[in-house]
């Protein structure tokens, strides 16, 4: 089996599963859930970069104000959609959810569209690498 396709079938199992998970602690404010998976993120983050060693980025990237407002509008827009994920999990808004996230990319690609100028192709061919490994 493709390990891109392992890997695609865990992130599916594991998105399906959040519903269950964010059902359960209903009690817990929404914004709190979103911090508590803000905080473990980083936690996350940062143990890879110690273990990768992969720090050199950091001191050019926080020179670059373009970039970091890039990376300021990503986490915000990133944030909101987990909130409003969380929030409609927890007041039964399953269904809502599930639409959005099957929506999203699609606006993705609109957004690139408009606001990028991205061509949108029917067909892409395969490149030589992809043609080698099958």
């Amino acid at each position: 089996m493709n390990p891109g396709m392992l890997y695609a079938l865990c992130a599916y199992m594991a998105w399906g599963s959040f519903p269950i998970y964010f059902k359960s602690l209903h009690d817990i404010a929404p914004l709190e859930i979103l911090l508590h998976r803000m905080v473990w993120a980083l936690g996350f983050l940062l143990i890879v970069l110690a273990v990768r060693r992969q720090w050199a980025w950091l001191s050019t990237t926080l020179r670059q104000p373009k970039v970091l407002a890039g990376f300021t509008a990503s986490a915000l827009l990133l944030s909101t959609n987990w909130f409003v994920y969380i929030w409609a999990v927890n007041h039964d808004r399953i269904i809502d959810a599930s639409l959005g996230y099957f929506m999203t990319p699609l606006v993705n690609v609109l957004l690139g569209f408009l606001v990028l100028g991205e061509r949108c192709l029917l067909y892409t061919s395969p490149s030589p690498r992809d043609k080698r490994q099958s």
